[in-house]
This record gives C-alpha cells, structure tokens and sequence, in this order.
C-alpha cells in the first residue's frame, strides 16, 4: 500500500562497496555480494529502474516518470563493483551511475574513510591510543566501535586539519603494517576499469569530487578547486560529467552555486528521503543502503523510511 502510495515518488539507492564475503569487521558501506543481490532482485521486481541521468532528463524537462521510478548509485567508485556488483546488475539489466573520486582513479588508492578502517581490520595490536584514551581492538565490535569514534572526529576537522591528524591515528593503529602489501578489498577503480563498466551499456558516471573531501568542511577556494578538477578529469576521460554526489552527503548553498557553475546540472546528497516531481536537482534525496539489513528492514528503508 505505502510503495503504490508513493508510486510517483523516485527512489534513489545509494551503495558503496560490494564484498564476495562479509568483512571481519561490519562496515556499514561495504555489502557482501549475496545481500546486494537479493536487494537487486526484489528492486528489479518492482520498481521501475532508471538511469539517473535520464531521470535528471525528465524533471528538468518537466516530462512524465514511470510509476515507480528508481536508481541505482555507487558512491566512491570501488573496484568491487565491477568484480562483485557488475554481475548481478547485468543478469537483471539494471543500469547504475558510479561516482568517481578522480584522484584515486590514477591510484586505485582506496578512499581516506577505507584507509583508516583498512588499517582497524588488519592491526595487530590489542589498543591504540586516541585523544588520550585507550581503545580496546580485541574484538570485531571493539574495531568497529574504535572507527566510529575516529571518523566522528575526521569527519568534523577542517580539510586543512584532517590529513595531519589521521596521519598521526594512522600511526598508532598501523605502524605494525608498514610493510605489508596493500588490501585490495577496498581498492577503486582506475581509468581502465571505468573505460571497461563503460562498454557494458549499464554504467554511467558522475563526480565525487577530486579528493574525497567533505566540501563544508573546504575553504571556498577549495571547494572549486575539488569540483573544477573532477569535472575536467571526467569530462577528459569520458566525454561527459554532469552528475555530482556531495562526499559525506553534505553540501550548502554556496556549494550548489559552485557545482552549477562547474558544469553540472544535477547532485545527489544522502538525506533518507524520496523525491517528488519539483525537487532541486542539486540535492536530491537518496535512500542509502547498509550492510547486514534483512530484507523486511530493506523493503522498508526503500519506502523512505
């Protein structure tokens, strides 16, 4: 009854990470492969999936949706998806847009949030210390309690701060893995694999900026700076970018003008909500899906619950 209710409402689903298996640790971003593919089948089932872009097409064009209207998103561009993901979108034709943070797409370097809790999931310590309390890593909730509370604080510091002090929580949780090869698990993708989810017909791309930073958290110069540069970069490599994801979600007034100065016509947020016909198309709502959710808690969240 609630989804008819809402049957001209679009539902935008935001992913991050899919898995081959759960993780040691629950990363609420990082899906293991056999919970996104029952999501995609029941979505498959009932909704009638789009590409963003062409949804961005009909609202500013003022046209008619389908009933049911939704899409699939993928915040920070990992690897997985084209190894885990790419599959299950394929076997039901569901087209996606992922949003690429163009600096790691020479790298493959994983984002600064996976960074840190790449270095929680393969410490071997027992503590660290951090803002002069130890925290417990004896268990798989102790990590996941430890990354909460340091990204709490990164994601509150001023961009010009950030760096310095997750170096120095680096540090402390990582020094015993200096030498060790890098974890793949959270890897994204490079300019090859992305020319590659290309030619499947079912990707689309857009920007999430240059470097991953959370734009309120910049200084203006900043701002325009992580925008402008991810916006040539895509527009160099593929022809086109004109979709945005806001890191973290969050965005101001001041950074949807520099966004439609920049070239793009529409920008995604991460407020749970679904949107009608008369949205703004620089904050669009989306659903934002987590890692070990029932399908009944899916269903539910889908709903814009």
């Amino acid at each position: 009854m609630l989804r008819h209710a809402n049957r001209h409402r679009i539902t935008i689903l935001m992913y991050h990470g899919v898995t081959a298996e759960p993780l040691g640790v629950n990363n609420w971003c990082h899906m293991p492969v056999a919970e996104f593919a029952a999501q995609m089948e029941f979505v498959a089932a009932h909704y009638n999936l789009l590409p963003l872009s062409e949804v961005v097409n009909r609202l500013t064009a003022h046209t008619t949706l389908p009933d049911h209207p939704a899409c699939v998103t993928f915040d920070d561009g990992f690897l997985n998806i084209l190894r885990n993901a790419l599959p299950v979108l394929d076997k039901h034709n569901i087209p996606f847009t992922v949003f690429i943070t163009t600096q790691l797409a020479e790298t493959k370097a994983p984002p600064w949030p996976e960074e840190v809790f790449s270095a929680l999931l393969r410490s071997t310590r027992s503590s660290f210390t951090f803002q002069g309390k130890s925290l417990p890593l004896s268990t798989a909730g102790d990590r996941k309690q430890a990354f909460e509370k340091v990204m709490q604080l990164l994601k509150s510091t001023a961009t010009a701060d950030r760096q310095r002090l997750q170096d120095a929580v680096m540090r402390d949780i990582a020094g015993d893995l200096a030498e060790a090869p890098a974890d793949e698990t959270f890897a994204t993708l490079d300019w090859h694999d992305i020319a590659n989810l290309a030619q499947t017909g079912l990707a689309e791309f857009g920007s999430h900026t240059h470097s991953h930073e959370i734009l309120t958290n910049c200084s203006p110069d900043e701002q325009r700076r992580q925008l402008d540069i991810s916006h040539r970069l895509l527009l160099d490599h593929l022809g086109r970018c004109d979709l945005l994801a806001y890191p973290n979600g969050d965005y101001s007034d001041t950074v949807k003008k520099m966004a439609r100065e920049a070239g793009y016509r529409a920008a995604v947020t991460t407020e749970h909500v679904l949107n009608h016909a008369d949205v703004d198309v620089y904050a669009l709502g989306r659903i934002g899906v987590g890692a070990g959710w029932s399908m009944e808690r899916f269903e539910i969240k889908v709903l814009g619950y």
